[in-house]
């Protein structure tokens, strides 16, 4: 798995296995439009939540739930 790959910036360690995070071309498209915005979101998201911890699981979680559904945009 790549340092920069946004699974990393995510905190998907090691032993998670690529299959179960669908490891494609749709992925390297996903991350080469989120990885540029990373900042931004954690930003505003710390601004919204107050809290590191909370911040980073609301980027986590939207950007989750952004490519489940990347497919359908």
């Amino acid at each position: 798995m790549k340092k920069n790959s946004l699974s990393a910036h995510l905190g998907f360690n090691a032993e998670t296995n690529i299959d179960d995070h669908l490891l494609t071309a749709s992925q390297l498209e996903f991350e080469s439009l989120v990885i540029p915005l990373l900042n931004s979101l954690y930003s505003t998201a710390l601004r919204m939540t107050f809290l590191q911890e909370k911040a980073e699981e609301l980027v986590r979680t939207t950007l989750f739930e952004a490519f489940r559904d990347f497919d359908r945009y």
